[in-house]
């Protein structure tokens, strides 16, 4: 008969506000534990989440001493598995080959054999009174794009510098924490901000499952979606989930992978909605589209989006079918998906760290 063991089992990972998070990571976990029961390859089944595991030498060498007494190494497959962050990082520390050489692996949550998030039904959940009716874009949208940021992350800094330095903050909606960017502090310091966090470092609060200001959302043509995590190839936060509930065509600065997993999951991606196949989640090539949207009119705006309303309803339609998806599916859900993009006409040089780079060398 199998067995299933998690590492540090039975604890609540996540204790910040919403602490809900906590109470979902640890079903989710309770659930994938059944779910390898199901499937079982291996007697012996250990789970390691990731999320929350110290790497440091002396919790490394726990980790190595807890597989190792748990039975027979033949017997054992390990589960390497994250819901909150991502999971792509262990895969360079020793610890995970030495590991690898010795035991059966696999990762699950956000990994690359086995994807799955409790975040779709969450968002949805907390969403259920907003109909496509209401995420209709105005006719004559007063937003370029909408990027709401709050940590000032690194991928995130770069993002809003290239859009000062390419004169398109004033083309949208951005939001970030003050004292940053004084354009940003400028344009955006009056937000919605007595309908969430009280903390007045952002001028776009804590917010994981609101569209925001409905009224903010309808008059912004795409969204500019900054990932937490840029080095993760696997993980898909709230934030890319947002505009493909809010029937936005979105454009991404995160890691590359990202695309790989949208398209697994049956989604139309950056690179289909705009038909532009250099979209690869880094800044440079997101900087040339938003050149590209800035120089439309809002009329011109408003009929592209018509133009791929039919992309971002399916999108819709899929992030309620993925939201659900029955617990007991965690390890059998992945599909494949394709869609044929075309490059279409971009901007020859975009502004970064204060100089002009030609596309051909992007």
């Amino acid at each position: 008969m199998a067995i299933v063991k998690e590492y540090n089992e039975k604890r609540i990972y996540y204790t910040s506000a919403p602490v809900e998070i906590g109470f979902l990571e640890r079903k989710w976990l309770d659930d994938l534990k059944l779910d390898v029961l199901r499937n079982n390859t291996h007697p012996i089944n250990l789970i390691i989440n990731l999320t929350w595991f110290n790497v440091g030498e002396m919790d490394s060498a726990k980790l190595i001493t807890w597989i190792a007494e748990s039975g027979p190494k033949e017997q054992i497959k390990v589960w390497f598995v994250g819901t909150v962050d991502g999971t792509d990082w262990f895969k360079t520390n020793p610890v995970y080959n030495y590991i690898k050489e010795t035991y059966c692996v696999n990762f699950a949550g956000f990994g690359e054999d086995h994807w799955n998030s409790w975040i779709p039904k969450w968002f949805v959940d907390n969403n259920k009174d907003i109909e496509a009716n209401d995420l209709q874009l105005n006719t004559n949208p007063k937003y370029t794009y909408l990027c709401y940021n709050r940590k000032p992350r690194p991928n995130r800094v770069r993002l809003v510098q290239a859009l000062v330095d390419n004169d398109l903050i004033h083309k949208g909606w951005v939001t970030f924490e003050q004292g940053c960017f004084p354009e940003v502090d400028k344009l955006s310091g009056e937000t919605d901000q007595t309908l969430h966090s009280s903390d007045l470092r952002f001028t776009r609060p804590e917010d994981l499952t609101s569209l925001g200001e409905l009224s903010i959302w309808r008059d912004s043509y795409a969204i500019i979606v900054s990932e937490t995590e840029p080095n993760d190839a696997w993980q898909l936060s709230e934030k890319t989930w947002k505009p493909i509930f809010g029937m936005r065509p979105f454009l991404l600065n995160a890691n590359p992978g990202v695309y790989n997993v949208l398209a697994k999951l049956n989604l139309y991606t950056p690179r289909d909605l705009f038909k532009n196949n250099e979209l690869d989640g880094e800044v440079p090539g997101l900087i040339k589209q938003v050149l590209l949207l800035s120089s439309m009119s809002p009329e011109e705006l408003y009929e592209l989006w018509i133009s791929q309303h039919e992309m971002l309803a399916y999108n819709r339609t899929r992030i309620l079918e993925i939201a659900s998806v029955e617990p007991e599916r965690i390890l059998n859900w992945s599909q494949s998906y394709s869609v044929p993009v075309t490059a279409c006409g971009i901007p020859s040089s975009v502004t970064l760290n204060g100089a002009a780079v030609p596309a051909a060398v992007i």
